[in-house]
């Protein structure tokens, strides 16, 4: 922290990396031999595609091709899960508040329909 300055958080990511498609492929090797692409199917993503969302990870050699900064991703993918987990957490705290409230409206419907079994009058109840 200490050799660290102009420290800024990320600004929410996750929907633009929703968006990034992973896909597999074989690099063209026999066709550009200058960049000793290595055999085999390769995982990762497009750089042009990656550019639209992410500009900051995409840089273009002298030739004009572009290539992808996997480096700077996971920090990325990291934001992502912060932000999904906040999500995780509201929707959590909405779903326990929502099952307290219903909880309580069938704690009150019991007792009616107890009421009702028993023969006496209906009591309306204070909270509505």
């Amino acid at each position: 922290l200490r050799l660290k300055k102009n420290i800024q958080p990320f600004s929410p990511v996750l929907d633009k990396l929703a968006q990034l498609q992973p896909v597999r492929f074989d690099w063209r090797a026999a066709e550009f031999p200058a960049y000793h692409f290595g055999g085999g199917r390769i995982s990762g993503l497009i750089a042009q595609e990656v550019e639209r969302f992410f500009p900051e990870l995409v840089a273009e050699d002298e030739r004009g091709y572009k290539t992808v900064n996997y480096s700077d991703l996971p920090v990325l993918m990291l934001q992502g899960i912060r932000e999904l987990k906040a999500e995780n957490d509201l929707l959590r705290e909405q779903m326990k508040t929502q099952l307290q409230t219903q909880a309580t409206e069938l704690a009150e419907l019991r007792a009616l329909v107890k009421q009702l079994a028993a023969g006496r009058p209906l009591v309306a109840s204070t909270r509505h």
